[in-house]
């Protein structure tokens, strides 16, 4: 009896932190999704903005061929220009950095997805996310999990 009365136990404590990772996992993944949204949103207009400085470029190398801008004047605007592309290039690169693929979420959303649909057993349950458990008492126990406790006083 003390063995399915531990059981029980172990299984109703981790259904309260799945509840609560599914919870916080997912408000985490919606406010990743709208960072991933807003970073992709910036990085086409950063391109757009390069696209209309190359064309610019451009405009300004014909404007030199055509010896409608001295070679200093094509020079100074060329390297301005080019700058300004750099500058634009860099910050793409840090919106990049920032930005977390959606696949990572994956294992996550697996296991989420198995314990939405019942399909961790009591056995896979204990096997996978129970380290160990320390019973001090009939009244007392202890469970270390293979995930970090929310509920830790440490």
């Amino acid at each position: 009896m003390f063995i399915e009365d531990l059981k029980l136990i172990v299984i109703n404590t981790f259904e309260m932190y799945m509840n609560i990772a599914i919870s916080d996992f997912n408000s985490f993944k919606a406010d990743v999704n709208n960072k991933e949204r807003t970073i992709k949103a910036d990085i086409e207009k950063i391109n757009a903005q390069i696209e209309k400085l190359e064309k610019r470029k451009l405009i300004a190398y014909t404007e030199y061929k055509e010896r409608l801008l001295s070679k200093e004047k094509y020079l100074d605007k060329r390297e301005k220009i080019s700058n300004s592309i750099d500058k634009l290039k860099t910050e793409k690169e840090k919106l990049l950095a920032d930005c977390i693929p959606s696949e990572r979420f994956n294992p996550a959303d697996n296991i989420i997805t198995e314990y939405k649909n019942k399909k961790l057993t009591e056995k896979i349950i204990i096997d996978k996310f129970v380290k160990r458990i320390w019973i001090y008492s009939i009244n007392r126990i202890e469970i270390d999990w293979n995930f970090d406790d929310i509920f830790s006083l440490k």
